[in-house]
């Protein structure tokens, strides 16, 4: 009985440091998907959720998978953002950058 306990709770806690570990595994992929030489390799991510801000720019090859990873996270917060700026290249990192 104890050892079909344990084996439950040890599942829970797994499930549970997943949970964790995916969210810095994103933050982790989304911060490499922002190296860029120039502004057109710059791109905005749609379908952005809680905890990832409300603007995130990546290099336009890494857009779907960046979308895909926030797309399968299980969020329980919602952001109402409004978009105004476009992505840019400053410091080979794409960024928010003012309209010319």
């Amino acid at each position: 009985m104890i050892k079909r306990w344990l084996m439950a709770l040890f599942v829970v806690s797994s499930f549970f440091w997943l949970a964790c570990a995916s969210e810095e595994m994103i933050k982790a992929e989304i911060e490499k998907a922002r190296a860029c030489d120039k502004d057109e390799d710059c791109v905005s991510v749609a379908h952005l959720k809680c905890p990832f801000g409300c603007a995130l720019y990546v290099h336009k090859d890494k857009k779907e998978h960046i979308e895909g990873l926030i797309k399968g996270y299980p969020s329980t917060c919602a952001y109402d953002c409004l978009q105004m700026e476009f992505a840019g290249c400053k410091d080979n990192l794409c960024t928010a950058q003012q309209k010319p």
